[in-house]
């Protein structure tokens, strides 16, 4: 699913949901993530998803501090949403949660494109 596809149905699902250019610099995102968070900056989002409960996404200004959170994870992690307090992380090109208090990685899908897809089913 392409990013613009997420957001619109985000977007209807929600209202409420906001997404934002972001003109900063990116440090530390992978480039899978590149595209998402300058052009479509999750400021306010929140999605419910039947196969995964309600999901948060973690906006640019505060991914180091999710990160923080997290701290035990390894540095490889990119954590970008939450649910239900687990994490939702990339490592490697795939979409992995595990328990919040526990790095036991759950694969969920093979890219972010498949992850978005997989929001909606």
């Amino acid at each position: 699913m392409k990013i613009e596809e997420f957001v619109n149905k985000a977007k209807k699902q929600d209202k409420r949901n906001s997404f934002s250019l972001f003109e900063g610099k990116l440090v530390n995102i992978p480039i899978e993530f590149s595209e998402f968070y300058k052009n479509y900056n999750p400021v306010d989002v929140e999605i419910r998803t039947k196969r995964f409960g309600n999901i948060w996404f973690c906006p640019v200004e505060k991914i180091h501090e999710i990160k923080s959170e997290y701290y035990f994870y390894p540095d490889s992690v990119f954590i970008f949403a939450t649910t239900n307090g687990d994490p939702i992380f990339m490592e490697k090109g795939k979409i992995y949660t595990s328990y919040e208090s526990d790095y036991s990685p759950e694969f969920i899908a093979n890219s972010l494109d498949d992850f978005f897809n997989s929001c909606f089913i």
